[in-house]
């Protein structure tokens, strides 16, 4: 609990400072990416949990599975753009739905067919081998973020509500990407595009089924509106 503005900053950047020193020799300082560090981190939002790939409307732009959006960057995007990926998506949800663990589901997700566990659980096989191997034949290695550096704090407040805290930290490393990649699907990565974009920074992708597309090309005036054929 925090009595002033002054002190929660204070924890805020002894809480950055320690996620800094975590990742360590593996991803250098998120904060100084691009600098003379070397990093220059990519972020990937990837939906392919079974809440978005069993959704009926929008498929003219969906990509369900996880391989395939890895192709649309390969054909777009040109090693070494970037030196690190940071991945966002939901393991947890992945690794019940993969398991058939419906007990830990509710809501919508609770209500998946036969081929969302198969593609759940082909999306997991695929995410894990990325995160072990790397891109490029381990020339830009492959980060989870968000929750996991929550828990890793082991803080009495925030790393018990890891998935808000989480939400916050992937945020944060978003904005500050080199290359912001997501899918104009979700309104999470609409608002960080539309951010990037009022912050100057044009290096933001959507992938679809035919490879990635410019969000925000140069000559763009505002930040892309969301239009789905249904």
């Amino acid at each position: 609990e925090f009595k002033s503005k002054q002190q929660n900053d204070a924890y805020l950047e002894e809480f950055k400072s320690k996620q800094q020193r975590r990742v360590g020799n593996a991803m250098g300082s998120v904060s100084n990416a691009g600098s003379s560090n070397g990093v220059r981190y990519a972020v990937l939002h990837a939906r392919v949990e079974p809440d978005m790939t069993e959704h009926p409307v929008c498929r003219d732009k969906k990509v369900i599975l996880f391989s395939e959006i890895m192709d649309g960057i390969y054909r777009n995007i040109t090693a070494p753009a970037f030196t690190d990926l940071i991945l966002f998506f939901n393991r947890e949800m992945l690794e019940a739905v993969a398991g058939g663990g419906k007990g830990k589901l509710t809501g919508r997700s609770a209500k998946i067919s036969s081929t969302g566990y198969e593609i759940a659980a082909t999306n997991l096989k695929e995410i894990n081998r990325v995160v072990e191997e790397g891109m490029w034949n381990g020339q830009v290695r492959v980060h989870e973020a968000g929750s996991e550096f929550a828990k890793a704090f082991n803080h009495s407040v925030y790393s018990k509500y890891s998935t808000l805290t989480g939400q916050i930290i992937n945020l944060h490393l978003a904005l500050d990407s080199e290359v912001f990649i997501g899918t104009e699907l979700s309104s999470y990565s609409g608002v960080v595009v539309s951010t990037r974009f009022y912050r100057e920074n044009r290096k933001n992708y959507f992938y679809q089924p035919q490879g990635l597309v410019e969000a925000t090309p140069e000559e763009a005036e505002v930040p892309p509106r969301f239009q789905c054929s249904f």
